[in-house]
């Protein structure tokens, strides 16, 4: 307007009053999204009536045209003629100014915005008021308004810089660097022009031609030269931001191949650690139990493991609410950071924090970054923050992700009712504990409630649920945190103990025996049913080679235990000795228990036998061989007392479903159709379908099921290998095979013992649990196996 340029002073003046009318929305609108501002109907209001503002000065209703005067001098000046209207823009004006001066602070307190992010725009603009209104004052020349719009520009750019809210080296972006270029060449190439016309005149007289020839030589300089420095700054510029692109999706891939949150804190350390020059990085994961943050990853092995920090501390309430990183060099010019105690303060200057940033679960906050000084000293840059924030960014996804799973699959892994670990999760981590090399030994106790279903029956399921809930809290205190407890099934419990031999496990049970005995559970001041248990104990690798082994054992245990009176601990020992310990007697003291026996089977199982030698006397006298054979086989193995009695009734029952099978193919005289022989194997099932019925006798079935398994998994009828086959199936199938080999059938002659034992010799690793072959074939030749039947060779 000063310099009157076309179309006109009157032109340009509407232009700037305009522009000077919309400076204080400008500087709302700013502070309004700068501070994330979200009341939108306030928002819309003000865009609204700053428009009417500025449609009314542009027709002149606050303030007319200035009037021109042209001094004798040549000097310019303006006359403003102001009215009472001009109230209006001028309210609407500091209107404008102090609801942004009100939402700045209203961040500042509320928010917990720091002052440093906010005091350089505010201070912009008091320039540009000042400015603006010094330019209209009577005798200033000079344009304020110009140079305070200036300094405004510049501070708020350089907020805008501090904020991170663009890159502040898009000043030397291939495109600036190429029109920057462009001029510098032109200049340099101007400064040869003259040189060059006495060059070409040389040549030609024809000043066309003269200009012709340095235009296109001064243009073809001036391109060569932009285009050598643009791709020299895009091969630098592309380079570097070809790295930070190769490490974020390396980073990525890696964290989409592993839902382990151990293995995702360690990837983002390192790719943070690599990227930004950091040496010092902590994760913290909120802990929901403990309602505080605590350490769960550092880079250095050195640090102190058992840093907690509250969810309270101000920082934390900062970055809930920023969608940025915090770097503490700013934070500690806030009142916020003021308002910390010393003891917070002091934890971050002792980790050596720099950058705190956010790890998100939508807006739940769970987890936190501290991230250490660079090594070099350098201050965190606009592109480090941006690589911080996408590695933040697909590291939370990738941690919630992984937590989600592990909590999930914690949840399948726990039984619902007491919160331990269901039978599959138990099973698994025995077998995983069984596996590592670092346990030598380990112990396993089985605990079953005595009399559970009377419970349940004279008090409701109810307070059955809250007796094993009760039982369940007790092992899970007594227990420590490298030992295994779970629900095996309804009534029974698990305890697996790595590296804790047998005698240590039975003060582990004595320890919740007497805490079950001290509280006796009530209802309303009824006293109610003493619960007691019959616990089974059973170690690695003196009583058992396997987990299958581990686990019959200690259930074995347990059925001597309910067939002698119950309330008992019995611990399972190779040597054929079973220690026992029963309830307290009279006088406090442990009394030691001398095994009865199965008296209560023993007349269902004579039945049967009786069942089976009126069906096929053949069959009654084989399974009485078969049942001496493995017994005598447990004895010299050094199994327990209890599993050789079991061993022994198993073999009197293993083929107890032949009463099934037609006396057609039984009695066949010769070999067996492959139908046949089909249906002669369903004798295993059969088996199986008859004892599982009869009471107490299920702990049979695992010996019965298996014998006729082959070591070398080609068995029937599940297939089994090696040391998964049951002990006391390996037992039967040896003692089997050489009953069936010694004996007279109706296809068959009677064979040698010696031919016998030179098969089962040779079956060692096939069909047969080599071990046992080799003490089985020793045992015959030192006489204690001899064929029962008449029929036999000797």
């Amino acid at each position: 307007m000063r310099m009157q340029f076309s179309p006109g002073y009157a032109f340009w003046y509407q232009v700037s009053i305009i522009a000077v009318f919309a400076i204080p929305y400008a500087f709302y609108n700013f502070v309004y999204c700068y501070l994330h501002g979200n009341n939108r109907i306030e928002h819309i209001s003000m865009e609204l009536f700053t428009l009417v503002i500025m449609i009314l000065t542009y027709f002149q209703v606050f303030l007319p045209i200035p009037v021109m005067h042209v001094a004798a001098s040549g000097r310019t000046t303006f006359v403003y003629h102001a009215g009472w209207q001009l109230i209006f823009p001028t309210i609407m004006a500091v209107l404008l100014v102090g609801l942004s001066l009100k939402r700045v602070a209203n961040a500042v307190r509320v928010k917990h915005q720091m002052v440093s992010e906010v005091y350089l725009p505010l201070l912009g603009a008091a320039f540009l008021i000042v400015g603006n209104i010094m330019s209209v004052l009577p005798g200033i020349h000079f344009p304020f308004d110009t140079f305070s719009g200036i300094i405004n520009a510049f501070l708020v750019f350089f907020t805008l810089t501090r904020k991170r809210a663009f890159k502040l080296n898009l000043l030397v972006s291939p495109s600036v660097v190429l029109y920057c270029t462009l001029i510098v060449g032109a200049v340099l190439g101007a400064n040869f022009i003259g040189d060059g016309i006495k060059l070409i005149q040389g040549y030609t007289d024809s000043i066309t031609a003269v200009i012709v020839i340095m235009s296109v030589a001064l243009t073809i300089f001036v391109l060569i030269v932009g285009l050598l420095a643009y791709k020299a700054i895009s091969r630098i510029s592309l380079r570097r931001e070809q790295v930070v692109q190769d490490r974020v999706k390396n980073f990525s891939l890696a964290t989409s191949k592993t839902l382990n949150v151990h293995e995702i804190m360690g990837d983002i350390s390192d790719v943070l650690c690599e990227g930004l020059g950091v040496s010092h990085l902590m994760i913290f994961m909120l802990d929901r139990n403990k309602g505080k943050y605590v350490l769960s990853h550092t880079v250095n092995p050195l640090d102190n493991k058992n840093i907690e920090i509250d969810r309270d501390v101000p920082y934390i309430e900062y970055i809930k609410d920023s969608d940025t990183c915090l770097l503490l060099s700013e934070f500690k010019r806030s009142t916020t950071y003021r308002s910390m105690w010393e003891s917070e303060k002091r934890m971050l200057a002792d980790c050596d924090v720099a950058c705190i940033t956010p790890i998100r679960n939508n807006k739940d906050l769970t987890g936190i970054l501290l991230i250490g000084n660079k090594n070099n000293k350098a201050p965190y840059s606009y592109d480090d923050i941006v690589f911080l924030e996408s590695i933040q960014s697909i590291g939370s996804i990738a941690l919630n992700n992984a937590m989600l799973f592990e909590d999930t699959k914690r949840r399948a892994d726990m039984d619902d009712l007491t919160g331990m670990l269901n039978r599959n999760a138990f099973l698994k981590r025995v077998e995983d504990a069984i596996d590592a090399k670092e346990n030598d030994q380990l112990s396993l106790i089985m605990i079953s409630i005595d009399d559970f279903r009377l419970y349940n029956e004279l008090y409701g399921s109810q307070e059955g649920d809250k007796a094993l809930q009760y039982i369940a809290s007790m092992i899970m205190n007594t227990v420590t945190r490298n030992d295994i407890a779970g629900r095996y099934s309804g009534k029974e419990f698990c305890i697996c103990l790595p590296g804790k031999n047998q005698m240590q496990a039975l003060r582990t049970t004595e320890n919740i025996k007497e805490q079950l005995n001290r509280n006796e559970m009530g209802n309303g001041g009824i006293k109610m049913k003493k619960l007691t248990f019959c616990a089974g104990i059973c170690s690695i690798p003196y009583g058992a080679s396997n987990l299958k082994e581990l686990m019959t054992n200690a259930t074995m245990q347990v059925f001597s235990g309910k067939h002698t009176g119950k309330d008992k601990i019995i611990t399972y020992q190779s040597d054929g000795v079973s220690g026992k310990y029963g309830a307290a007697d009279g006088d406090g003291q442990q009394g030691q228990i001398v095994f009865r026996g199965y008296e209560g089977a023993a007349s269902t199982i004579y039945a049967l036998t009786a069942a089976i030698d009126a069906k096929d006397h053949y069959t009654f006298n084989h399974s009485s061989n078969v049942a001496e054979y493995a017994s005598e086989l447990a004895k010299e193995a050094g199994l327990s007392d209890e599993h050789i009695r079991i061993i022994h009734e198993a073999g009197l029952l293993h083929d107890v479903g032949k009463i099934a099978i037609p006396e057609s193919i039984l009695s066949k005289p010769g070999r067996l159709e492959t139908d046949e022989y089909e249906i002669m194997k369903t004798h295993v099932e059969h088996s199986i379908e008859i004892i599982r019925y009869l009471p107490d006798l299920d702990y049979l079935i695992p010996a019965v099921v298996g014998h006729h398994e082959r070591w070398d998994g080609t068995g029937y009828p599940n297939g089994i290998e090696g040391d998964n086959i049951p002990m006391g199936a390996r037992c039967l199938a040896v003692a089997d095979a050489f009953d069936a080999m010694t004996s007279k059938r109706s296809y068959k002659e009677a064979f040698s013992v010696e031919f016998a034992a030179k098969e089962i010799s040779n079956q060692a690793g096939k069909q047969f649990d080599p071990q046992l072959t080799c003490l089985f074939v020793k045992m015959i030749e030192d006489g204690q196996i001899r064929p029962r039947l008449r029929d036999a060779v000797g």
